[in-house]
């Protein structure tokens, strides 16, 4: 379901910024001569800016209960019973990727 919505995001605002929605794809669109430097720089500053407000929210608007800190990490965890770190990561390199490529092939 995350990846869907980042999916609707990228299709919804390309035209507007181009799916400027992950420092990864900045990077990309400035390896492949589509952006300057210095424009990278303002895109990942903005992306950064931007996520950690946006975990301000959510964490302002979250349960601080008790077992907050064990139910802090949301949807976007692993449990290690059945995936192990390096399984983590290729899923997350390769989510990654497939974000790159949809922008970078459009």
């Amino acid at each position: 379901a995350f990846g869907i919505g980042i999916g609707g995001i990228v299709h919804i605002l390309a035209d507007a910024s181009g799916g400027h929605v992950n420092p990864a794809v900045s990077f990309a669109l400035f390896l492949d001569k589509r952006i300057s430097f210095v424009g990278m720089i303002f895109y990942m500053i903005a992306q950064f800016a931007g996520g950690f407000a946006g975990a301000g929210v959510l964490y302002g608007l979250g349960n601080h209960g008790d077992d907050a800190l064990e139910n802090i990490s949301g949807g976007n965890s692993y449990n290690p019973e059945f995936l192990n770190w390096g399984q983590a990561f290729f899923f997350e390199v390769f989510g990654t990727m497939f974000l790159v490529l949809t922008i970078l092939l459009r």
